[in-house]
């Protein structure tokens, strides 16, 4: 399967239900041009129903190829919540299903925060990730704070 952008168009109906439509762009679509096609795709789209558009975007392909496959003992179920303070001190959790239960201290949730790939991850989402065109991209919460510190990081059990 080719890799491609996904635009997505998610329109609700009168009874609260929502469905999503996928509209496939190339890889090699600039993330700003993709944004953009999207909200005009927004526009083509919207006089061709009488539902709402509640919500629209893009999801950006990235190559996983050469990743580690599936291991037997993982379990979506079984996750890590890592949780960040912001900039003015709001709280952001960002859930990594099937956690490596190696990484979790001996009789306690919490997670090791001490061993190396877990600081690398915390470094990635405090710090940001140097990209190839030596921009630096620093995650943010959704209101766009930066993630300034790691409050906590345990394991937890969810639903599917």
């Amino acid at each position: 399967m080719a890799l491609t952008h996904q635009v997505f168009v998610t329109v609700q109906d009168n009874a609260g239900r929502k469905a999503t439509s996928i509209v496939h762009i190339p890889v090699a679509t600039l993330a700003q041009d993709a944004v953009d096609f999207a909200g005009l795709l927004i526009n083509e789209i919207d006089p061709l129903i009488v539902g709402g558009i509640v919500a629209g975007g893009v999801t950006l392909a990235a190559d996983i190829s050469g990743h580690s496959g599936i291991g037997s003992t993982s379990d979506v179920q079984e996750k890590g919540e890592f949780t960040f303070n912001t900039f003015n001190n709001f709280l952001h959790s960002v859930g990594i299903p099937t956690l490596d239960e190696g990484l979790v201290v001996a009789g306690s949730r919490s997670i090791d925060t001490g061993q190396q790939d877990v600081i690398d991850f915390v470094n990635a989402m405090t710090v940001g990730l140097a990209v190839p065109s030596t921009n630096l991209v620093v995650p943010v919460d959704s209101r766009g704070e930066d993630l300034t510190s790691l409050k906590e990081a345990l394991e937890r059990f969810r639903r599917r």
